[in-house]
């Protein structure tokens, strides 16, 4: 919806647009805090999850992200095009295995959670009742049009997994 009124407002003002749109965000975060896509890590981080839901996604370096950004303001040809910023879609066992592997010593869920459960969980969490829709359909996204016509190559998915995971856990130390 968001990017619907920016195309709107684009076409009413007269203004040049390009948007990208990226899958899950993850790697380092730049600046101090983090959003909601280190969340997610810091999530399978905390160990409070008997099980992850049967839930895949995109994922996308944030370094990516900001090569995608430089490469569109340099690029006229990608006015009026929007672009999908992804690396491959990863499942939420996948990226717990990833942070699992990185950091054994860690208490990580490594199991899929039925969705029976994912419904009763649901009723009092609110993060779990927002994704319920989606368990069991992954969200498979195609950045071929970012590679092809801005040139870039993605990063490992895994790599921006360890390395939000490996912030997360510098973070908790400096804390």
């Amino acid at each position: 919806m968001a990017e619907r009124a920016a195309w709107a407002l684009a076409d009413e003002l007269g203004l040049k647009l390009t948007t990208i749109n990226p899958g899950l965000v993850l790697g380092r975060p730049v600046g101090a805090g983090h959003g909601s896509s280190v969340a997610l890590v810091e999530r399978i981080l905390s160990g409070r999850d008997p099980a992850v839901p049967d839930l895949a996604f995109p994922l996308v370096d944030v370094r990516d992200i900001a090569r995608m950004h430089v490469a569109a303001l340099q690029r006229p040809e990608s006015i009026g095009r929007r672009y999908i910023g992804s690396a491959g879609t990863r499942s939420f066992l996948e990226v717990a295995k990833t942070v699992k592997d990185a950091h054994p010593e860690k208490k990580i869920a490594l199991r899929v959670a039925p969705k029976w459960l994912m419904r009763l969980l649901a009723v009092t969490d609110p993060a779990i009742r927002g994704i319920l829709p989606q368990l069991g359909r992954p969200q498979d996204m195609s950045a071929a049009r970012a590679t092809e016509e801005l040139g870039v190559v993605f990063r490992d998915p895994e790599q921006a997994v360890r390395d939000a995971a490996d912030y997360l856990l510098a973070e908790r130390r400096a804390a």
